[in-house]
Protein backbone atom coordinates (compact mmCIF):
# COMPACT_ATOMS: atom_id res chain seq x y z
CA UNK A 1 0.00 0.00 0.00
CA UNK A 2 1.45 3.67 -0.88
CA UNK A 3 1.86 5.84 1.10
CA UNK A 4 -0.55 9.06 1.56
CA UNK A 5 2.14 11.66 1.33
CA UNK A 6 -0.61 14.46 0.89
CA UNK A 7 -2.93 13.45 3.96
CA UNK A 8 0.41 13.38 5.75
CA UNK A 9 1.20 17.08 4.50
CA UNK A 10 -2.56 18.25 5.44
CA UNK A 11 -2.71 16.46 8.91
CA UNK A 12 1.21 17.95 10.20
CA UNK A 13 0.10 21.29 8.31
CA UNK A 14 -2.89 21.58 10.34
CA UNK A 15 -1.05 21.07 13.50
CA UNK A 16 1.71 23.29 12.55
CA UNK A 17 -1.03 26.66 11.93
CA UNK A 18 -2.79 25.75 15.45
CA UNK A 19 1.16 26.29 16.92
CA UNK A 20 1.66 29.17 14.61
CA UNK A 21 -1.72 30.59 15.75
CA UNK A 22 -1.12 30.23 19.54
CA UNK A 23 2.75 31.83 18.91
CA UNK A 24 0.51 34.99 17.41
CA UNK A 25 -1.34 35.45 20.51
CA UNK A 26 2.03 34.99 22.53
CA UNK A 27 3.71 37.39 20.68
CA UNK A 28 0.78 40.16 20.70
CA UNK A 29 0.68 40.37 16.93
CA UNK A 30 -2.44 42.81 15.85
CA UNK A 31 -2.94 43.99 12.75
CA UNK A 32 0.32 43.76 11.80
CA UNK A 33 1.47 45.32 14.60
CA UNK A 34 4.01 43.72 17.08
CA UNK A 35 5.32 44.49 20.90
CA UNK A 36 8.97 46.15 20.24
CA UNK A 37 9.93 44.23 23.59
CA UNK A 38 9.06 41.51 25.44
CA UNK A 39 9.74 40.67 28.77
CA UNK A 40 13.08 38.09 28.57
CA UNK A 41 11.03 34.90 29.84
CA UNK A 42 8.45 35.34 27.46
CA UNK A 43 10.57 36.00 24.74
CA UNK A 44 12.39 32.36 25.54
CA UNK A 45 9.43 30.37 25.87
CA UNK A 46 8.33 31.60 22.38
CA UNK A 47 12.01 31.47 20.91
CA UNK A 48 11.60 27.69 22.06
CA UNK A 49 8.58 26.93 20.56
CA UNK A 50 8.97 29.12 17.46
CA UNK A 51 12.77 27.65 16.15
CA UNK A 52 11.37 23.97 16.59
CA UNK A 53 7.81 25.05 14.39
CA UNK A 54 10.24 26.38 11.80
CA UNK A 55 12.07 23.31 11.10
CA UNK A 56 9.19 21.10 11.30
CA UNK A 57 7.90 23.90 8.67
CA UNK A 58 10.85 23.64 5.74
CA UNK A 59 10.33 19.60 6.17
CA UNK A 60 6.36 20.29 5.36
CA UNK A 61 7.25 22.35 2.38
CA UNK A 62 9.79 19.53 0.95
CA UNK A 63 7.35 16.95 1.91
CA UNK A 64 4.92 19.00 -0.46
CA UNK A 65 7.93 20.41 -2.70
CA UNK A 66 8.87 16.26 -3.22
CA UNK A 67 5.79 14.40 -3.58
CA UNK A 68 2.51 16.96 -4.38
CA UNK A 69 4.49 18.63 -7.02
CA UNK A 70 6.38 17.43 -9.76
CA UNK A 71 8.06 19.45 -12.18
CA UNK A 72 9.64 18.75 -15.69
CA UNK A 73 12.21 20.59 -17.34
CA UNK A 74 12.54 21.00 -20.95
CA UNK A 75 16.51 20.51 -21.66
CA UNK A 76 17.97 23.86 -23.59
CA UNK A 77 18.92 21.82 -26.87
CA UNK A 78 15.25 21.16 -27.94
CA UNK A 79 13.92 24.71 -26.89
CA UNK A 80 12.64 26.78 -29.69
CA UNK A 81 13.14 30.74 -29.19
CA UNK A 82 10.06 32.84 -29.39
CA UNK A 83 9.36 36.52 -30.37
CA UNK A 84 10.58 38.54 -28.23
CA UNK A 85 7.05 39.73 -26.76
CA UNK A 86 6.69 36.98 -24.43
CA UNK A 87 7.18 37.95 -21.31
CA UNK A 88 7.06 36.06 -18.01
CA UNK A 89 4.91 37.26 -15.52
CA UNK A 90 7.03 37.25 -12.27
CA UNK A 91 9.54 39.16 -9.84
CA UNK A 92 11.28 40.02 -12.80
CA UNK A 93 9.77 40.12 -15.38
CA UNK A 94 12.05 39.68 -18.73
CA UNK A 95 12.22 37.79 -22.10
CA UNK A 96 11.31 34.66 -22.14
CA UNK A 97 12.37 32.10 -24.56
CA UNK A 98 10.44 28.37 -24.37
CA UNK A 99 8.05 26.11 -26.08
CA UNK A 100 4.65 26.25 -24.28
CA UNK A 101 4.13 22.63 -24.94
CA UNK A 102 6.41 21.80 -22.05
CA UNK A 103 4.28 21.40 -18.72
CA UNK A 104 4.52 20.33 -15.33
CA UNK A 105 2.63 17.31 -14.06
CA UNK A 106 1.10 17.29 -10.23
CA UNK A 107 0.20 13.62 -8.29
CA UNK A 108 -2.43 12.61 -6.41
CA UNK A 109 -4.53 15.59 -7.35
CA UNK A 110 -7.24 16.21 -5.18
CA UNK A 111 -9.61 19.36 -4.78
CA UNK A 112 -9.37 19.51 -0.86
CA UNK A 113 -5.62 19.48 -0.43
CA UNK A 114 -3.59 22.41 0.19
CA UNK A 115 -1.48 21.61 -2.77
CA UNK A 116 -3.73 22.57 -5.64
CA UNK A 117 -1.26 23.83 -8.88
CA UNK A 118 0.46 22.66 -11.71
CA UNK A 119 3.62 24.58 -12.73
CA UNK A 120 5.10 24.93 -16.35
CA UNK A 121 9.12 25.25 -16.38
CA UNK A 122 11.25 26.41 -19.58
CA UNK A 123 14.64 26.77 -19.33
CA UNK A 124 17.23 27.09 -16.67
CA UNK A 125 15.78 30.46 -14.44
CA UNK A 126 11.98 29.66 -14.89
CA UNK A 127 9.03 31.66 -13.72
CA UNK A 128 5.16 30.95 -13.60
CA UNK A 129 3.16 31.96 -15.78
CA UNK A 130 -0.12 32.94 -15.06
CA UNK A 131 -1.99 30.58 -17.86
CA UNK A 132 0.33 27.79 -15.79
CA UNK A 133 -2.43 26.72 -13.55
CA UNK A 134 -1.47 28.72 -10.53
CA UNK A 135 -4.11 29.21 -8.36
CA UNK A 136 -4.73 32.93 -8.90
CA UNK A 137 -6.65 33.67 -5.36
CA UNK A 138 -4.46 35.85 -3.20
CA UNK A 139 -3.30 33.51 -0.46
CA UNK A 140 -5.29 35.11 3.19
CA UNK A 141 -2.59 36.03 5.55
CA UNK A 142 -2.26 33.87 8.61
CA UNK A 143 -1.27 36.88 11.30
CA UNK A 144 -3.67 39.79 10.43
CA UNK A 145 -1.29 42.34 8.84
CA UNK A 146 -2.18 46.03 8.14
CA UNK A 147 -1.93 47.70 4.75
CA UNK A 148 1.43 48.43 2.93
CA UNK A 149 2.52 46.20 5.41
CA UNK A 150 6.18 44.73 3.65
CA UNK A 151 5.31 40.72 4.60
CA UNK A 152 8.67 38.79 5.56
CA UNK A 153 9.76 35.52 3.28
CA UNK A 154 9.87 32.59 4.50
CA UNK A 155 13.64 30.79 4.69
CA UNK A 156 13.24 27.73 2.70
CA UNK A 157 16.73 26.37 4.18
CA UNK A 158 17.96 25.45 7.71
CA UNK A 159 20.73 27.84 8.55
CA UNK A 160 24.10 26.45 9.20
CA UNK A 161 24.88 25.74 12.97
CA UNK A 162 26.84 27.95 14.67
CA UNK A 163 30.24 26.59 16.25
CA UNK A 164 31.59 28.66 18.92
CA UNK A 165 35.56 28.54 19.72
CA UNK A 166 34.88 25.38 22.94
CA UNK A 167 37.46 27.53 25.17
CA UNK A 168 38.07 30.71 27.07
CA UNK A 169 40.08 33.35 26.15
CA UNK A 170 42.46 34.96 28.26
CA UNK A 171 40.59 37.32 29.49
CA UNK A 172 37.30 35.80 30.08
CA UNK A 173 39.94 33.12 32.43
CA UNK A 174 41.47 36.32 34.38
CA UNK A 175 37.76 37.40 35.22
CA UNK A 176 36.79 33.96 36.97
CA UNK A 177 38.92 35.25 39.56
CA UNK A 178 37.95 39.07 39.30
CA UNK A 179 33.72 39.04 38.12
CA UNK A 180 34.03 43.22 38.88
CA UNK A 181 36.22 43.43 35.85
CA UNK A 182 32.77 43.09 33.51
CA UNK A 183 34.64 40.53 31.42
CA UNK A 184 31.60 38.28 32.11
CA UNK A 185 27.92 39.46 32.00
CA UNK A 186 26.03 38.70 34.67
CA UNK A 187 23.05 36.49 34.39
CA UNK A 188 19.76 39.09 33.03
CA UNK A 189 16.70 39.76 35.46
CA UNK A 190 13.48 37.28 33.60
CA UNK A 191 11.56 40.60 33.21
CA UNK A 192 14.16 42.67 31.46
CA UNK A 193 12.89 44.15 28.33
CA UNK A 194 14.30 42.62 25.23
CA UNK A 195 13.93 43.75 21.44
CA UNK A 196 11.28 41.64 19.85
CA UNK A 197 10.80 42.89 16.24
CA UNK A 198 12.86 40.10 14.87
CA UNK A 199 10.85 37.52 16.92
CA UNK A 200 7.47 39.10 15.50
CA UNK A 201 9.13 39.04 11.75
CA UNK A 202 10.01 35.12 12.33
CA UNK A 203 6.29 34.38 13.95
CA UNK A 204 4.46 36.44 10.61
CA UNK A 205 6.88 34.94 8.03
CA UNK A 206 5.96 31.50 9.89
CA UNK A 207 2.21 31.73 9.95
CA UNK A 208 2.09 33.50 6.23
CA UNK A 209 4.05 30.47 4.79
CA UNK A 210 1.97 28.01 6.61
CA UNK A 211 -1.19 29.46 5.05
CA UNK A 212 0.40 29.29 2.08
CA UNK A 213 2.01 26.21 1.74
CA UNK A 214 1.46 25.50 -1.64
CA UNK A 215 2.90 28.25 -2.85
CA UNK A 216 6.25 27.82 -0.59
CA UNK A 217 6.17 24.18 -2.06
CA UNK A 218 6.25 25.92 -5.88
CA UNK A 219 9.26 28.19 -4.33
CA UNK A 220 11.35 24.96 -3.21
CA UNK A 221 10.69 22.81 -6.24
CA UNK A 222 11.38 25.48 -8.87
CA UNK A 223 14.70 25.82 -7.21
CA UNK A 224 15.54 22.26 -6.97
CA UNK A 225 14.59 21.98 -10.61
CA UNK A 226 17.12 24.96 -11.34
CA UNK A 227 19.57 23.24 -8.91
CA UNK A 228 19.11 19.83 -11.33
CA UNK A 229 19.77 22.36 -14.24
CA UNK A 230 23.02 23.22 -13.05
CA UNK A 231 22.07 26.76 -12.24
CA UNK A 232 20.59 26.73 -8.56
CA UNK A 233 21.03 29.03 -5.97
CA UNK A 234 22.07 29.17 -3.25
CA UNK A 235 24.36 25.84 -4.16
CA UNK A 236 23.44 23.78 -1.73
CA UNK A 237 22.33 19.46 -1.46
CA UNK A 238 19.09 19.99 0.45
CA UNK A 239 17.59 22.30 2.47
CA UNK A 240 18.39 21.03 5.58
CA UNK A 241 21.66 21.12 7.48
CA UNK A 242 23.40 17.89 9.05
CA UNK A 243 22.31 16.43 12.14
CA UNK A 244 18.83 16.95 14.38
CA UNK A 245 16.85 19.64 14.08
CA UNK A 246 16.69 21.83 17.28
CA UNK A 247 14.01 20.64 19.74
CA UNK A 248 14.29 16.88 18.15
CA UNK A 249 13.55 14.19 20.53
CA UNK A 250 13.79 10.86 20.70
CA UNK A 251 10.72 10.30 22.67
CA UNK A 252 9.05 13.43 22.42
CA UNK A 253 6.83 14.25 25.17
CA UNK A 254 5.14 17.62 24.03
CA UNK A 255 3.02 18.43 21.04
CA UNK A 256 5.82 20.64 18.98
CA UNK A 257 8.44 17.62 19.45
CA UNK A 258 6.10 15.07 17.67
CA UNK A 259 5.91 17.29 15.00
CA UNK A 260 9.24 17.80 14.47
CA UNK A 261 9.71 14.35 14.53
CA UNK A 262 7.71 13.12 12.35
CA UNK A 263 8.29 15.72 9.79
CA UNK A 264 11.96 15.21 10.17
CA UNK A 265 12.00 11.39 9.12
CA UNK A 266 8.99 12.15 6.18
CA UNK A 267 10.93 15.58 5.04
CA UNK A 268 14.38 13.36 4.83
CA UNK A 269 12.44 10.71 3.26
CA UNK A 270 10.91 12.60 0.86
CA UNK A 271 14.19 14.49 -0.26
CA UNK A 272 15.99 11.34 -1.08
CA UNK A 273 13.53 8.87 -2.19
CA UNK A 274 12.25 11.92 -5.06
Amino acid sequence: MEFNWRRAVDRNCEILCTIAGRLIVMAGIHAGRTADTLPRYLYLRILALLRPAEFAARRLIAMAACKLVMITVQPVTERQRKSPNSVILGLEPRTHSGDAATASKTENEEPSSVIAGVLRLDGANPRVKQEDGVREKTPRKAADTAQNTPQPAFALFDPFKPFAEPWLAEAEIAALANPSDGVIVPASRPNEPVDARALGRRIRALANALDDLDGQALRLARWRARRAAGSGRPIRFSPFRPGSPPGWRKRPKTEIEEVLKECNYLGLEAWNTS
